[in-house]
């Protein structure tokens, strides 16, 4: 395999739900240097952590307004304006 190869998607951790995007992100270190390591130890690029607007989505329409929504799935959205992020029911987030 060469070395060109380790940036493909397939390489990458397999985040298959929203609680465990949620645990990944709120158990990522503060500091950069540490965020692009800690990144790096799941697979992914340096720098992924420094913009969170690319996360995955697990299912379910966009919500119309996604202010402070970083994620969702059918029945809950993954929210915060800091970390950490919390998981709550679609029906009782303000912007759902």
């Amino acid at each position: 395999m060469s070395n060109s190869d380790n940036d493909s998607t397939e390489h990458r951790p397999q985040i298959r739900t929203l609680e465990q995007l949620r645990d990944v992100i709120n158990a990522m270190p503060r500091d950069d240097m540490e965020r692009d390591e800690y990144g790096e130890a799941f697979g992914l690029p340096k720098g992924y952590w420094h913009d969170l607007a690319d996360l995955p989505v697990f299912g379910g329409p966009e919500p119309e307004d996604t202010t402070c929504v970083w994620s969702w799935d059918e029945t809950h959205l993954l929210v915060g304006e800091c970390l950490p992020f919390e998981i709550v029911p679609r029906g009782r987030y303000k912007n759902s």
